[in-house]
């Protein structure tokens, strides 16, 4: 059952599943993989939903919470009734998701499922919650918080933009010498003990190719970008560590292995992920955020104005120069 749902995550498949009703930490499956959106539920109060055999499930893998309790709904053979529960809640996000999918499309924007998952945790409301003791940010509780489908909507227009782009990067590190390690078969490298294996730090800077006027939303599109954690053993699943986001650019950090032998004795020789001969990482990202307003040049000719913003008025005669070269002559 977990290939099953890896596989149709790897085929671009947003997939969303329950916490369950124990109100415990109990991790139950499918909402426990990596690769699927994990739903709390909130009450009338915009609160976990606590109870004994009723009570949202909590824990590290939660990703966002949604109304689940006591909604009346249509059910099967043309009735209706009451549903709640994080399988209430569930559908709340797959519709919201559906949303997010159609209008990226009718905005000729290019979306994946990691897309949709991370916009539905950026723009949830942050749920601080006195009965669970939940503060600012993410918590086990409520995950980023309870969806909010028209924040969301509103990333994907104006003034927002979003852009996605890759940068492949070799700038690394040795952190660890020649070792055993062991490895699970979820990027392509079989389960198993491997040898003469080496770990390296691969770490940069990123650039937007523009900058914005506020700090935009980054995240990475998983199933694009190649580099594994630390962990031993390692689950070979995408890790890339995003810190210091500014409005020009961020700082990325993940880990590249190099595999000698498997535990037959078999040469391998090549580093992983990607079974290259070259060591190097892929980062993809997507950036939403509202870029900063274009300057451009103003040569007046009666006194120094110098370089002003695109959405500041000034008066006079002026030449205007782009950044091709081209000049016009204004008089405002």
């Amino acid at each position: 059952m977990e290939k099953l749902h890896y596989n149709a995550y790897l085929q671009g498949v947003v997939l969303v599943a329950a916490m369950g009703n124990n109100d415990n930490n109990t991790t139950m499956y499918p909402a426990g993989y990596p690769w699927v959106i994990a739903v709390g539920a909130t009450n009338q109060n915009d609160q976990r939903v606590t109870g004994v055999g009723w009570g949202s499930n909590y824990g590290s893998h939660i990703n966002v919470a949604a109304p689940g309790i006591s909604e009346y709904s249509t059910r099967r053979s043309q009735n209706f009734g009451y549903f709640g529960g994080t399988s209430c809640a569930t559908p709340m996000v797959s519709g919201v998701a559906g949303l997010i999918i159609s209008q990226a499309r009718d905005r000729g924007i290019n979306f994946t499922n990691d897309d949709v998952k991370y916009l539905l945790e950026v723009s949830a409301d942050d749920i601080v919650d006195p009965q669970d003791g939940a503060g600012v940010g993410w918590d086990a509780k409520t995950g980023y918080g309870r969806i909010n489908s028209r924040k969301a909507l509103e990333l994907l227009n104006a003034p927002y933009t979003v852009t996605s782009q890759t940068v492949y990067s070799s700038n690394s590190q040795l952190v660890w010498g020649s070792h055993k390690h062991q490895f699970y078969n979820n990027a392509g490298l079989a389960s198993g003990n491997y040898y003469g294996v080496k770990q390296y730090k691969v770490s940069g800077h990123v650039t937007f190719t523009f900058p914005y006027s506020l700090t935009p939303y980054v995240w990475i599109r998983d199933r694009e970008s190649r580099g594994w954690n630390y962990a031993n053993p390692n689950l070979e699943l995408l890790w890339i560590k995003i810190t210091n986001v500014t409005t020009t650019g961020f700082d990325y950090e993940t880990v590249i292995y190099w595999i000698g032998s498997n535990s037959t004795g078999q040469s391998i020789n090549k580093y992983w992920p990607g079974n290259s001969s070259s060591l190097q990482a892929k980062i993809t990202y997507t950036v939403v955020g509202i870029p900063e307003p274009p300057s451009i040049t103003v040569s007046p000719t009666t006194n120094n104005v110098g370089s002003v913003k695109a959405d500041t008025y000034v008066s006079g005669s002026f030449v205007i120069t782009n950044t091709g070269g081209t000049t016009l002559n204004l008089t405002i």
